[in-house]
């Protein structure tokens, strides 16, 4: 239950504070005036352990998909809002999304439309998902609204999970890959290279290089750890924090075969979708269009859309 910092007056006039656990404003309110108190202020004690929670770990895609198709439930069947989100708090366990669900129903109560509730955890609930109950609210069909984000979401994520199962493989090879051709240059390459000087064979020249290269990366392992980590470092900075790296970036990855390939089937798939169900929701398409471009993924395609 959220804990509540409170300042105000009683009968004869002093300032008294504390700290009270309540389920929300309304409920302090009505337990300070039970006492006799005249609330002046208030402020929410947030949990450290909470807060720390939340930063460690998201809300996952579950959970999301959960919360929406529980929530269309329960509009459907004409229970107040703040009733639902009391409902989903009570049934969620303790984690980041019951944090959420509780401020959700916290602004919700304070006179807020869901969606401007929503909109305060971008993190959580994306700009689709917003306008969507946005327009569920204009249009008073905020249930049938919900069950359609519920399958975009549900959509969405097997579209995730198949990209991840494609990739998986590709990855595995080329991570397996990258380790044996370590090994064989760091440790196998130098012990042929004594056999061969101690025989006197005269070499090729690529073999010369080869073997070259090989005690090199032996005799300065360290070294050269060092100096990867740092371009890694400076590439990871330049391709992911900089917009014109972003740029890049994303054109690359289209360009790169087979890889390339999917993710533009992937951003199609994802753009028709997502489209598809901003218009049948009621959005306007010029709006639509812009939601569907800032969840593209990609900056050419962000671009182009």
């Amino acid at each position: 239950m959220p804990k509540f910092k409170y300042s105000a007056r009683n009968p004869r006039g002093e300032v008294v504070t504390g700290i009270l656990d309540a389920e929300n404003e309304k409920a302090l309110v009505l337990k300070l005036r039970q006492q006799g108190l005249l609330i002046t202020s208030t402020q929410e004690v947030k949990d450290k352990v909470s807060l720390r929670r939340r930063f460690v770990k998201g809300v996952s895609g579950r959970d999301r998909l959960l919360f929406t198709r529980q929530l269309a439930t329960m509009v459907g069947a004409n229970l107040p809002l703040d009733q639902c989100l009391d409902v989903l708090i009570q049934q969620s366990e303790e984690g980041p999304m019951r944090d959420v669900v509780t401020q959700v129903k916290q602004d919700v109560e304070r006179g807020n439309t869901l969606s401007e509730a929503l909109a305060k955890h971008p993190r959580v609930f994306s700009t689709l998902y917003v306008s969507m109950v946005k327009s569920g609210e204009a249009s008073g069909n905020l249930d049938a609204i919900l069950e359609r984000l519920f399958g975009y979401l549900e959509k969405a994520n097997v579209l995730i999970r198949r990209v991840k199962v494609a990739l998986t493989y590709p990855a595995i090879v080329g991570a397996a890959a990258i380790m044996i051709v370590g090994v064989l240059i760091v440790f196998i390459i130098p012990k042929f290279s004594e056999i061969f000087a101690e025989s006197e064979i005269p070499l090729p020249t690529l073999t010369k290089i080869l073997f070259g290269f090989g005690n090199l990366l032996l005799k300065n392992i360290f070294f050269i750890l060092i100096l990867f980590i740092g371009i890694t470092g400076g590439l990871y900075h330049y391709y992911q924090r900089t917009e014109k790296g972003r740029w890049e970036r994303d054109k690359l990855a289209l360009r790169l075969p087979i890889i390339g390939s999917l993710l533009r089937k992937v951003a199609l798939s994802r753009f028709t979708t997502t489209l598809g169900t901003l218009v049948a929701s009621g959005v306007p398409i010029l709006e639509a269009l812009e939601i569907v471009s800032r969840t593209a993924g990609n900056r050419v395609i962000e671009k182009t859309l």
